[in-house]
């Protein structure tokens, strides 16, 4: 993998030294390298016998004794040291970086390593500012308060509003469309991201800047007529879930009679996190895995949240496919939250891309009936290739049975329908 080079503009290029941007690798080699630093860090205070269960009772004699509290979080190569005193703080720096620099032959950024209180100007990890407040529930008690980095916000909003500039380049209009869908999957993923921390005020700023740029484009785009194109969001025939019941009005663009318009960052609600992160919820552990699912399984799936079933370059070659044209992708959204997000047939949720196929009941239809929301079926996988004809399991359910061979009939008489 290290060897592998990385391809941009579709030419294939070295990597002479380092990791690719975005490899999984690197987070996997951060945790291999670093492993011994948390360790390090940990024997101070939070686990002084690594070979000995945790206990709490450690912790209280090394206090008595007069250790000050350290606690290290970490993510990849970013880590934050938590202490109690600000001399203690400025000696672990430098301890730490004769440590990085004589046992893991690594040199500490003195521009990014930076001792800072919490209360006052907080700690900047992973796109959050995290400050330490008196909680509002006025029990006089300190808690930690995640507010977005409005300084790397910005730098993603600059990004985004070049995105939107790009709208008015194509002049092809399903171009245009699959730009704004592009637009739309960088709102959701910003507003995504940031959902966990106080970011009222963050999804605000990002519609108050991005509706400014598209005021902008489509005033260009249209002319006089610019006015025309905005509609309530839940005219929108993309995101449908999404839009759902919002009248707040958006810009947007009539492709082949849908309204295909601009998502805002607000309809993300802010959710924070019910409890603390369980340290035991590891993939490389049976009790790890259990407790994962368990997780998951409490975690229902969000439609209103969710990414749309297409891609913008999906959207440009549906302009040349008759059979799976923007109708197809449109509709089968809706057939998606009809069927709420499981297989038609066993049941099973449809969470990943790999697992899940839209059917057409009747492919034999016109064109002007093929793609209509009552003849797409979200199914498995597994049950569309036994649709088309796979040996269906001994032991599968009955119901389950029945309902594959309804859609097989139903595929079966529309094959004798086609022939002469």
């Amino acid at each position: 993998m290290l060897k592998a080079g990385y391809m941009e503009q579709d030419a294939l290029s070295d990597t002479p030294v380092g990791t690719g941007q975005g490899s999984v690798l690197s987070p996997l080699l951060a945790n291999v390298y670093l492993n011994d630093f948390d360790w390090y860090v940990g024997r101070k205070y939070y686990h002084p016998h690594p070979k000995a269960k945790l206990r709490s009772s450690d912790m209280r004699k090394l206090r008595q004794q007069g250790i000050l509290p350290k606690y290290n979080i970490r993510f990849a190569d970013d880590w934050v040291i938590l202490t109690t005193a600000e001399k203690e703080a400025h000696r672990l720096k430098k301890e730490l970086s004769k440590y990085f620099k004589h046992r893991l032959k690594l040199e500490i950024s003195e521009e990014k390593t930076v001792v800072t209180n919490m209360t006052v100007n907080g700690v900047h990890f992973l796109g959050f500012n995290i400050r330490v407040a008196k909680s509002e529930k006025g029990n006089g008690k300190l808690v930690a308060k995640p507010y977005p980095d409005y300084i790397k916000l910005g730098k993603k909003i600059k990004n985004l509003r070049s995105a939107i500039r790009e709208i008015a380049e194509y002049k092809a209009l399903n171009c245009r469309v699959a730009q704004i869908e592009y637009v739309n999957s960088v709102i959701m993923g910003i507003a995504e991201y940031i959902k966990s921390g106080i970011s009222s005020h963050a999804f605000n700023m990002i519609d108050y800047r991005v509706n400014n740029m598209v005021f902008a484009v489509w005033k260009r785009i249209y002319s006089q007529n610019y006015l025309q194109m905005k509609v309530d969001l839940q005219k929108l025939s993309n995101l449908p879930a999404r839009h759902e019941g919002h009248e707040t009005k958006t810009f947007a663009v009539n492709y082949q009679g849908k309204w295909i318009g601009i998502t805002y960052a607000f309809l993300t609600h802010v959710q924070y996190e019910k409890k603390p992160f369980n340290q035991n919820m590891t993939p490389y552990t049976a009790e790890g895995r259990m407790l994962y699912e368990k997780y998951r399984s409490s975690k229902k799936p969000l439609p209103r949240d969710r990414p749309a079933l297409y891609s913008p370059e999906t959207l440009k070659m549906s302009a040349y496919n008759s059979k799976y044209n923007f109708e197809y992708y449109m509709n089968r959204e809706y057939a998606f939250n009809r069927d709420k997000m499981v297989c038609h047939c066993c049941k099973q949720h449809l969470l990943s891309t790999e697992q899940r196929e839209c059917h057409h009941v009747d492919p034999a239809l016109p064109l002007n009936q093929l793609n209509k929301v009552p003849n797409l079926a979200w199914v498995c996988t597994e049950c569309h290739k036994q649709i088309h004809g796979r040996d269906i399991p001994p032991g599968t359910d009955g119901k389950v049975k029945r309902k594959i061979i309804s859609f097989r009939e139903k595929l079966l008489k529309s094959k004798s329908v086609k022939q002469p």
